[in-house]
């Protein structure tokens, strides 16, 4: 059997190496170059935390096992370790958060997820830079949540997948897909590409692909204009010796670790102000807003700078949870559109693998099938990222 996968960020990597592995004859597609859509302006958390309804609850927790599993079976050297074990802290300063992470940990025991609350001079025992307010009681700790870094992950996958025969095309931007003796492909040079099945794995612009092949099962959430609920914003911190190790989640900012001794940082409530038009200024006052909040909630050795703002575009299938399936008429079309690419990248790969190859359905995708859309023209509202941790 011979795969088209349409994209190389985290999810059209592993998918191209789940393929390779099961057996099939795969090319990959991708229109600039591996990792420079989603994938490379994502906070790239590993997670099932505050993820729902328990389907995708379950879905998100299968797929940092098989993260898991994968990191185990594939990262041999250095620069193949993009898991990292860190865990996460979390505590609230406001009322409003402090209720939701009530309710969380009162579900989140009731499911099973793994979580302990710290006093906090047992949080500053595990993290001594952090700066917590008199008014902070408890720190919720979770240990098994990870942090990825999306190149890492996506240059060993793509190189096992080379290792098993599967061919990796850049600067194959692809304008059209059909159904023709089987399936094809056309690209924006001319060339035509053809196979058997096709796997789009192409991020935000899965709906543009979709349409092409005359299929509008599949809309996704809208990400040109300010203001839209799959804009974000992410500052980015020049490197410097650093003691954090975890990720940080609180009322007013989130924080990550990174390996270069950088930080991610993400205030939810800014995201409103990115515009993916003209981007952001890192003299501006959202940065100096940034770098104030990072004071509030680490002790810094002395001014931290912003070296880049990152608008960012996620993407969200127009009802915000994951699509993985067959599309259109038979099965030659399958289409792989999630907001938790990085957390299900893994698994969804290995289950494209099983229906796609094998033939066998997958009770767990059941919930996620591109069906659930009658036509795009039925588009849901976009939920909105609105409580702290959310990305």
């Amino acid at each position: 059997m011979k795969v088209i996968v349409i994209g190389a960020g985290v999810v059209g990597s592993a998918t191209a190496f789940a393929l390779s592995r099961a057996g099939a004859r795969v090319t990959v597609c991708e229109a600039t170059y591996p990792g420079a859509g989603t994938s490379g302006e994502s906070y790239a958390w590993v997670n099932s935390n505050r993820k729902e309804p328990r389907e995708y609850f379950d879905l998100n927790v299968d797929g940092m096992r098989a993260h898991s599993r994968w990191h185990q079976d594939l990262a041999e050297g250095a620069l193949d370790q993009w898991l990292w074990r860190t865990g996460h802290l979390e505590w609230s300063t406001e009322p409003a958060h402090s209720a939701l992470l009530d309710e969380k940990l009162e579900r989140m025991a009731a499911w099973g997820y793994p979580s302990q609350l710290l006093e906090p001079a047992e949080a500053l025992a595990l993290e001594p830079a952090l700066r917590l307010d008199d008014g902070v009681d408890r720190v919720v700790s979770y240990p098994q949540e990870s942090i990825c870094v999306p190149e890492m992950m996506i240059s060993t996958t793509l190189r096992a997948a080379r290792a098993l025969g599967a061919e990796v095309l850049t600067g194959a931007e692809v304008t059209r897909i059909e159904r023709r003796d089987g399936a094809r492909i056309h690209l924006a040079d001319g060339t035509v590409v053809a196979g058997d099945v096709v796997v789009t794995c192409a991020g935000r612009w899965t709906e543009q692909l979709l349409a092409s092949a005359g299929v509008d099962q599949v809309p996704m959430a809208p990400t040109e204009a300010r203001g839209l609920p799959a804009i974000g914003l992410l500052a980015h911190t020049r490197p410097r010796p650093l003691r954090l190790t975890r990720l940080l989640t609180t009322s007013r900012l989130n924080v990550r670790p990174q390996p270069d001794g950088s930080m991610i940082l993400h205030g939810l409530d800014l995201d409103s102000a990115a515009d993916p038009a003209r981007g952001a200024d890192t003299a501006g006052s959202l940065a100096t807003e940034l770098s104030e909040r990072l004071s509030g909630v680490l002790r810094l050795d002395g001014p931290v700078e912003i070296q880049r703002l990152q608008v960012g575009r996620r993407s969200i299938p127009a009802d915000g949870k994951t699509v993985s399936g067959f599309t259109g008429n038979g099965a030659w079309l399958y289409v792989i559109a999630t907001h938790s690419g990085v957390t299900l990248a893994p698994l969804l790969a290995d289950y494209a693998a099983q229906e796609v190859v094998q033939g066998n359905p997958v009770d767990q995708l059941a919930p996620f099938r591109p069906d659930r859309f009658a036509t795009a023209a039925q588009r849901p509202e976009t939920p909105r990222a609105t409580v702290p941790g959310d990305q």
